[in-house]
C-alpha cells in the first residue's frame, strides 16, 4: 500500500452500532524475516537465517530497526533463499551482529488531511508505516470501543501477525481534537524485539481541547513535540513521556 490520499472527508460513527471499528487504519499482517544480516555490497543483503515469506515479497520493505544503520528503509528488488537484493544501496552499512532488520509489507507515502471525524474511535497508522502525514483534521467526541483504541490519533508500531512492523517518519500536525482522546506515539515491545518500533515522529501545531493530550509511550525514539496548544486539560498532563522513550524533544507547547 502506497501513495494514498484520504482528504476532505466527513466520517460520523454510529454509537448504537454493536461493532465500531477504526475510523482510519493501515494495519495488515505478515513478515518474512526479523534478525541480523550482513551486507555484501550495500545493495545485496545476506540474512543470518532462513526467511519465511508468506506470499510475494518483491517491492516489500527492508527496514533497519536498530543498531548501526538504523532508520534506513529500502524496497526488495529480488530474493532467493537468504540473498535479498535492494532497490538502492544502503547509505550506512549494517553490522552483522548488532543491526536488526525487518522485512515486512511496504506501506508508505500516506496523506490523511482535512477530514472531519465525529463520534468515531481512532485514526491510526498500525504496524509498518513510513512517510505518513496526518494533518489538518478535526476529531470530535472520539471514544474507545472494546479493543479498538485508544481514541484519537495514534502512530502504532508493534509486532503483528508474524512480523516486526515499525512505524518510521511520521508527521502529525495542525489537527484539532475536541474530546478527541489523545495524540499518541505508541511503541509496543515484545519478546522478539524490545527496541523502538517508532522512530522519527513529529507532533506539532495541534490544538487539543477538553482533556485531550499528547502521549509518547513505550520505546518511541527520536520524537519532537513542538508548538502544540492545550485547553481545559483537567487533571491530565499536557505531554506524557514514558521513561522507556528515548530522544524526546519538547519546545513551545502552550497550556491555556
Amino acid at each position: 500500500m502506497e501513495k494514498i490520499s484520504f482528504i476532505r472527508n466527513y466520517e460520523k460513527g454510529n454509537q448504537k452500532s454493536l461493532k465500531r471499528w477504526e475510523a482510519w487504519t493501515s494495519d495488515g499482517p505478515n513478515g518474512a524475516y526479523f534478525g541480523t544480516a550482513s551486507s555484501r555490497d550495500l545493495q545485496t543483503i545476506e540474512l543470518s537465517s532462513n526467511p519465511s515469506p508468506n506470499g510475494d515479497y518483491i517491492n516489500a520493505s527492508l527496514i533497519v530497526v536498530s543498531g548501526p544503520g538504523a532508520g534506513q528503509i529500502r524496497r526488495i528488488k529480488s530474493y532467493q533463499n537468504r540473498i535479498w537484493n535492494l532497490d538502492a544501496p544502503l547509505a550506512v552499512n549494517i553490522d552483522p551482529t548488532e543491526s536488526k532488520i525487518s522485512i515486512v509489507p511496504y506501506r508508505a507515502n500516506v496523506l490523511i488531511a482535512g477530514n472531519d471525524f465525529f463520534n468515531g474511535t481512532v485514526v491510526q497508522t498500525f504496524g509498518s508505516s513510513y512517510y505518513t502525514i496526518i494533518s489538518d483534521n478535526q476529531l470530535s467526541d472520539m471514544l474507545q470501543w472494546s479493543f479498538i483504541g485508544p481514541p484519537g490519533i495514534v502512530a502504532f508500531g508493534l509486532d503483528y501477525q508474524g512480523g516486526v512492523q515499525p512505524c518510521f517518519f511520521t508527521e502529525i500536525s495542525g489537527n484539532e481534537l475536541v474530546s478527541g482522546g489523545a495524540i499518541q506515539s505508541r511503541s509496543v515491545s515484545s519478546a522478539m524485539f524490545s527496541g523502538p518500533h517508532i522512530r522519527a515522529i513529529v507532533i506539532k501545531n495541534n490544538l487539543l481541547s477538553e482533556s485531550s493530550n499528547v502521549e509518547v509511550l513505550g520505546e518511541s525514539s527520536d520524537v519532537i513535540v513542538e508548538s502544540n496548544t492545550f485547553r481545559t486539560l483537567g487533571r491530565k498532563s499536557a505531554v506524557v513521556v514514558d521513561s522507556s522513550a528515548d530522544h524526546v524533544y519538547q519546545a513551545g507547547n502552550v497550556i491555556q
